[in-house]
């Protein structure tokens, strides 16, 4: 189905091609399907938080759809470039027709890896501990919370996407399993959202929500429990915002059960 909007989307190209693909992190939801999107419209430049070793801030897993995905990625097919994804930077995702028709727009690398974007220039600061492996193996950063995050601008309107990062911490985690509160920080505000883990309890923070306080929420459905219904108070709630605001929720996978 994306392949077809993709190719529809694009058919007035004559060398159609998506010109850029952004992998969020690296658990099955986020990167299966790419070998089938490969074999029918290229990808000319692909964007991860772990090419080329996949080591940091944990091992990449060597099983399942990571182990399809670094397939596809030592492939190149088609001559696709791939690059990490570097915080703080805009230049890795840029326009490229007439740009200097729309000066105005930009994307930003918000974070990734526990490396999140101070809103100075390019500098970055590290999220993550340093000596976080002297820690209980629970407690190391996890795939979500190593996602990517990105803010695209365009004149007066403003998206955030941040993949599956967490913000709203369980019983005994340390402080820093909240990535969102220092993204939140230097996303906002913005006019529209994507919700955080497809609005799961452990996300959409209420210091996130009322940063971001935008217009438009996108609830990327997964199951049955999202959004939780605390993260939907918050996205809802008049005391962390204002302003106006409708959230459109994506439908539920459907999951075969054995």
């Amino acid at each position: 189905m994306d392949t077809r909007y993709a190719r529809r989307a694009l058919r007035g190209d004559a060398e159609a091609a998506i010109d850029y693909g952004y992998v969020t992190h690296f658990h099955g939801d986020h990167i299966g399907g790419f070998d089938e999107v490969a074999a029918h419209i290229p990808i000319r430049k692909l964007l991860d938080r772990g090419w080329p070793e996949y080591d940091y801030p944990i091992p990449m897993p060597n099983e399942g759809a990571a182990k399809d995905y670094r397939a596809f990625v030592e492939r190149r097919l088609g001559g696709m470039k791939v690059e990490r994804f570097r915080p703080g930077r805009t230049d890795q995702i840029k326009l490229l027709r007439a740009p200097e028709k729309y000066p105005s727009f930009e994307v930003r690398n918000l974070a990734a890896n526990g490396e999140v974007w101070t809103g100075i220039a390019n500098v970055t600061r590290e999220h993550f501990p340093e000596r976080y492996g002297d820690l209980p193996r629970r407690d190391w950063p996890s795939e979500n919370q190593s996602s990517m995050a990105i803010r695209v601008s365009y004149g007066a309107f403003d998206y955030y996407t941040g993949g599956d990062m967490p913000g709203t911490l369980q019983p005994g985690e340390p402080p820093w399993h909240d990535v969102e509160t220092p993204v939140a920080k230097v996303a906002g505000p913005v006019e529209v959202a994507v919700a955080n883990h497809h609005g799961n309890r452990d996300s959409t923070n209420a210091f996130f929500v009322q940063a971001l306080r935008p217009r438009l929420w996108i609830l990327p459905v997964w199951s049955s429990d999202h959004p939780g219904h605390d993260v939907l108070a918050r996205m809802f709630s008049t005391r962390l915002y204002p302003d106006d605001r409708d959230v459109l929720a994506t439908t539920t996978v459907r999951l075969k059960v054995e």
